[in-house]
């Protein structure tokens, strides 16, 4: 007999201890004791002991706790188990118009979904009705996910309400605000169900490594700039000495990302997390400063110490994407003229392409790319499951009409060209900024018109002092993009010596002249050398001479990052992160060192600043 009490004892103690989300209902919290009862659970490092569900923010259900809800409902009579029945048909799996099964037990093995969570998602009762009978949270594979919750969501949507970030659901005067909401809503979901797992949706957290690399931590970026490079005067400080290990990883990797000191990786804690994977110092001091310090349920969470706990807390699994989908998609020049076009359309996206992309795309390109007109990775999958959303929420009753009422705003599509789209981001910056790059953690910058026209994703803002009067073709040597014939007439060269002015072509001339005088060097990067920044000095070293005089750098392997030229034209301001164990060619031309290094004047003379 003492055996099976304490067998009782160990099952019931392992089922109420554990940590639960507070839960709303009504428009007020409950009680600790409620919510604990709810069961609405916390991830699994949350669940490991009642610090960790502190940070979390989360409720710890001891045995106490519920025994003192079991105490009071007691008090009011018998087991509430009937009235619980009237409480919630979702709850008792009760079937919607279509013979669909909104809360089946497979769903509720994953999502442990509570009745309010479900029925409460947007705020929207309109809304919220057309998401559940619709099914979404299983359409949209949350419901099927070990990583992320439906309730998580639908908690994150709201609280970005309450800091004034909302989704964008419709106009009250607008007759098709439930269509506009809906299809914003498919679109965030089609977008992060693509970037948490492409073809196996919401089963990333944490960034995986697809790289294969022992420092793809530190970044597994195109250009291979590292992820605590992504700073700026408000950034996250990059402590050297953070140890930390990713919650998530896909069984195909090597394994978790980790960032240890005194190793490759050693400051590398700042890989993608999330929904829409925040990367980068600066962005998560972004989302920590704007979203998260401003949310009294999470006043336990700091980012910028703790970046892990993007993939610790289900909440914040989604913020950073809610925060990215309300701070930069919605805010794109062609956002609202291209999703009431699909609307008002009767939901063909052929009929919403504005500024070079229709609806889905053009969301999915400021996701991807952070540019409207930018096709995304992985489109044909990003717009298959946008349809699958469209078309359940559609046979569940879903539609528009032709007109929309929403008072002073106009669809103009003559007006969102992918020109105008270009010249709005430019309100962004300020000053002498006169050039943004989407997608950068800092987009504004100041530099010259051919440097920026030969960035990716790049928008030139136009002219401050004497920035397009004088133009640094070290750049314009890789292209004459923005460079007219009569402004190549005016471009001279300048000696050190200041004596001569010689034209282009007595340089081409004398090139075969100096070809003896390149001098090269291979190095094959390593951990001491992993930054850009690193990998020259030593370069520079071994051939006697200071970066801002290297003149090429190149690899024979295909696909790798390289070093380029900074904003100053030279390799001294260059960027980015080299691959370990790659062996890459450095170069440094007489011809093309500073001291040769030419000048444009639009009037055709020399300007103040050509000496050293």
């Amino acid at each position: 007999m003492k055996t099976i009490f304490l067998l009782a004892a160990l099952v019931r103690s392992s089922v109420a201890n554990h940590c639960s989300a507070p839960v709303w209902e009504g428009g007020s919290l409950l009680s600790a004791g409620e919510s604990c009862q709810r069961k609405n659970l916390k991830g699994a490092w949350c669940q490991q002991n009642a610090a960790n569900c502190a940070t979390c923010s989360g409720i710890w259900c001891d045995v106490q706790t519920e025994d003192d809800l079991v105490s009071d409902n007691q008090k009011d009579g018998e087991s509430n188990t009937a009235s619980d029945a009237d409480v919630s048909p979702i709850q008792n799996g009760a079937q919607d118009d279509h013979g669909h099964n909104d809360q089946s037990d497979e769903n509720l093995e994953h999502e442990n979904v509570d009745s309010d969570s479900y029925d409460v998602c947007t705020g929207r009762p309109e809304l919220d009705a057309l998401l559940r009978k619709s099914n979404i949270a299983k359409v949209s594979k949350i419901a099927d996910s070990d990583v992320y919750t439906w309730s998580g969501f639908c908690r994150a949507v709201r609280m970005m309400d309450e800091i004034g970030l909302p989704l964008e659901l419709g106009s009250p005067n607008d007759d098709n605000k439930l269509a506009i909401g809906a299809a914003n809503i498919a679109s965030l979901l089609a977008q992060t169900m693509w970037e948490s797992g492409g073809e196996a949706p919401f089963s990333a957290c944490d960034e995986n490594n697809y790289t294969g690399k022992p420092d793809a931590a530190c970044t597994q970026r195109h250009d291979g700039q590292r992820y605590d490079s992504l700073v700026s005067s408000t950034s996250c400080q990059v402590d050297p000495q953070m140890v930390m290990t990713a919650e998530t990883h896909a069984s195909w990797t090597l394994g978790p990302m980790q960032c240890v000191p005194g190793t490759i990786t050693e400051g590398c804690c700042w890989w993608g997390r999330g929904a829409i994977q925040t990367t980068g110092p600066h962005n998560y001091a972004q989302l920590q400063r704007n979203v998260v310090g401003k949310l009294s349920q999470l006043d336990n969470v700091d980012l910028c110490t703790n970046p892990e706990a993007i993939c610790q807390v289900d909440e914040l699994k989604w913020l950073g994407a809610l925060y990215y989908w309300t701070s930069v998609v919605q805010k794109e020049a062609n956002f609202p003229c291209s999703l009431q076009s699909y609307v008002t359309s009767g939901f063909d996206l052929s009929k919403s392409i504005v500024g070079g992309a229709d609806f889905a795309t053009g969301c999915g390109g400021s996701v991807n790319n952070g540019y409207w007109a930018s096709t995304p990775h992985g489109n044909v999958g990003r717009l298959g499951y946008f349809n699958d959303l469209m078309e359940a929420m559609r046979a569940n009753g879903l539609h528009s009409s032709a007109s929309s009422g929403q008072g002073d705003f106009e669809c103009d599509k003559a007006k969102h060209s992918e020109e105008a789209q270009s010249t709005d981001v430019c309100m962004q910056c300020s000053g002498e900024e006169n050039c943004y790059v989407h997608g950068w953690a800092a987009p504004c910058m100041e530099t010259t018109r051919a440097f920026c026209s030969n960035t990716q994703n790049s928008v030139w803002c136009g002219a401050t002092s004497n920035a397009d009067t004088v133009v640094d073709t070290q750049a314009n040597e890789d292209s004459d993009v923005g460079v007219t014939e009569s402004d190549k007439e005016s471009i001279v060269d300048v000696t050190e010596d200041g004596g001569g002015i010689t034209s282009d072509s007595d340089n081409v001339k004398a090139t075969d002249k100096h070809a003896s005088e390149v001098s090269c060097t291979e190095l094959q990067a390593d951990a001491d050398t992993g930054h850009c920044q690193d990998f020259l000095a030593r370069v520079a070293n071994i051939l006697d001479i200071p970066v801002n005089e290297i003149t090429s750098f190149t690899s024979d392997t295909p696909n790798v990052p390289v070093c380029s030229r900074g904003p100053d034209g030279t390799f001294a301001t260059s960027q980015g992160g080299l691959w370990a164990g790659v062996l890459y060619k450095v170069c440094t031309d007489p011809l093309q060192k500073p001291s040769f290094r030419r000048k444009r004047n639009l009037r055709g003379r020399l300007s103040k600043s050509h000496k050293a």
